[in-house]
């Protein structure tokens, strides 16, 4: 099972791409369950319906994650490979 922790759109309300600040929070609360154990975090990105705000959080987060060693953004392909979460 591969999870998706962090949704980037707003579905009940503006349809569109959430509050910048309130994704980088729930990407925090996300990691720090990993940090304690938890599966890792996964961001589900709706590419066909994404908004100019979705694209630009999409290019700053991987802009700033790409900066340090301590992400690593993984094909879901690899994730699947390997069962993701269990740590196989």
């Amino acid at each position: 099972v591969v999870n998706s922790n962090v949704d980037i759109m707003d579905w009940h309300g503006t349809r569109g791409c959430r509050d910048h600040g309130i994704l980088v929070q729930a990407i925090i609360a996300q990691l720090r369950q990993a940090f304690d154990g938890g599966e890792p975090v996964g961001v589900l990105a709706h590419h066909l319906v994404h908004d100019e705000s979705a694209w630009l959080f999409l290019e700053r987060l991987f802009t700033v994650t790409a900066q340090t060693e301590a992400c690593a953004w993984l094909p879901i392909r690899t994730l699947i490979g390997r069962g993701a979460g269990k740590g196989k």
